[in-house]
């Protein structure tokens, strides 16, 4: 994720807007349903997504070892090739700890909590569901004027999630 976040002079704090990129996975679902051609317990594989966010920091200007950052972000998943309208908003809550603190650079570490919604829908099927899961995460902020920071953060996300499907007539609940 690339963050630009300009501070909000008060309490060097700051708002911004960033662009989320998430590389592919391999998923595993389990199904309450066992369908044919899927089995109860099924796997896809998760292209990428990317979108766009807004964050919220803490903690942009001041020497302090502890900062927040809240963010709301829309992603537009890749689902196997096959799933033509896929998107998912999600809120993250990202606790950051200062390991390197100079007047222009910034290194933060800490946990990264999300919650978010998912829907897919191809008009054969369809899925909606909601996901929790935490995060490793490391970023690093640039400041390169008094009221202009950069930011680039990496994580590494498990999450769990639950919904409902529904593929033709059949229909069934998923967590995984």
């Amino acid at each position: 994720m690339v963050s630009i976040i300009t501070p909000i002079i008060l309490n060097a704090g700051g708002v911004g807007v960033y662009v989320p990129y998430s590389l592919g996975i391999d998923v595993e679902r389990t199904s309450t349903e066992d369908i044919t051609d899927i089995g109860s317990i099924y796997n896809y594989r998760l292209d990428k997504e990317s979108g766009i966010g807004v964050a919220i920091g803490t903690n942009l200007g001041k020497d302090k070892v502890f900062g927040y950052k809240f963010a709301l972000e829309y992603t537009h998943p890749e689902v196997n090739n096959w799933v033509d309208d896929a998107d998912k908003i999600e809120i993250l809550h990202t606790f950051e700890f200062s390991v390197v603190n100079t007047e222009s650079v910034k290194l933060w570490l800490g946990p990264r909590i999300n919650i978010g919604y998912e829907k897919f829908d191809n008009g054969y099927y369809d899925r909606d569901g909601i996901e929790i899961g935490i995060a490793p995460a490391i970023w690093i902020n640039l400041n390169l004027a008094q009221h202009f920071t950069i930011a680039f953060d990496i994580d590494y996300k498990q999450v769990l999630q639950a919904g409902s499907w529904n593929l033709g007539t059949n229909t069934g609940t998923y967590v995984g």
